[in-house]
């Protein structure tokens, strides 16, 4: 905690697979005093690989989300536990939907799977999005916001792409 205030929440601790089901969850409350660090989880990742060592061709990654005492969330992050091109990623298919907000537009992104690394862009226009290099796990909504393009436009020109793309292109 980098800031003059303290921080209380909850640290969602998770092992998912290439589908995006969950291997293992911990839900770990969080208190930090302003400007320090704490540790808050040690776990060997070993034991959680089904019975077998790990290897470059495993199919788990780890996400970690932040929670601020409202459940509102503060930060996520995953990790792949092996690395991108040996990892057995699934082809995820994208459902969105899109509403105008002003000059910007609010897109909501869903995935039928596990999609790491997903960005976006549109064809034949210009704009900057609020994240723009993400994952999504089966099940959950990422938010994100367009800016400075009405819905038309994104609606006819977003493209989605994610890093199992890459890795199904010559396959």
């Amino acid at each position: 905690n980098d800031t003059l205030n303290g921080f209380e929440g909850k640290l969602v601790f998770q092992i998912v697979n290439a589908h995006g089901a969950v291997v293992y969850r911990t839900d770990l409350p969080v208190s930090i005093s302003c400007t320090s660090a704490q540790w808050v989880l040690e776990k060997d990742l070993h034991e959680y690989a089904d019975g077998t060592k790990l290897h470059p061709e495993d199919h788990l990654a780890v996400t970690i989300n932040l929670y601020d005492s409202k459940g509102a969330l503060v930060s996520q992050g995953c990790e792949l536990m092996s690395r991108p091109k040996f990892f057995a990623f699934e082809k995820p298919s994208f459902s969105w939907n899109v509403v105008q907000d002003g000059n910007n537009c609010e897109i909501e992104l869903t995935a039928n799977c596990f999609a790491w690394g997903v960005w976006l862009d549109v064809k034949d226009a210009d704009c900057l999005f609020s994240d723009n290099h993400f994952f999504v796990l089966p099940g959950e909504t990422k938010r994100l916001t367009a800016y400075d393009i009405d819905c038309q436009t994104l609606r006819e020109g977003l493209f989605i792409q994610s890093i199992s793309n890459l890795n199904h292109a010559g396959r």
